[in-house]
């Protein structure tokens, strides 16, 4: 998952401001952009485990995991460790 999912990104998508974004996805989705973000990583990187469709030295940057915040991210969801 390589897009550009960033809130500047989406809000000159949707042609809001970053803030009027933000407050119109979670009044709407109930959750932050950011959080919803990291949520769809960590399932997404789940689901290609479970599949056997990574190779797992490639998941952190197939799945945007390579920042401190993503790995930590995804240990507390997923209760195990990955390498950068």
């Amino acid at each position: 998952m390589s897009a550009d999912l960033s809130l500047p990104r989406l809000a000159a998508m949707a042609a809001l401001s970053e803030r009027n974004a933000a407050r119109k996805f979670t009044a709407m989705m109930g959750i932050s952009p950011a959080r919803f973000v990291e949520t769809l990583r960590v399932d997404l990187a789940c689901d290609a485990i479970q599949r056997g469709d990574v190779f797992l030295p490639y998941l952190p940057r197939l799945y945007g995991f390579g920042s401190a915040s993503y790995r930590y991210e995804f240990i507390q969801k997923v209760g195990a460790v990955m390498e950068p």
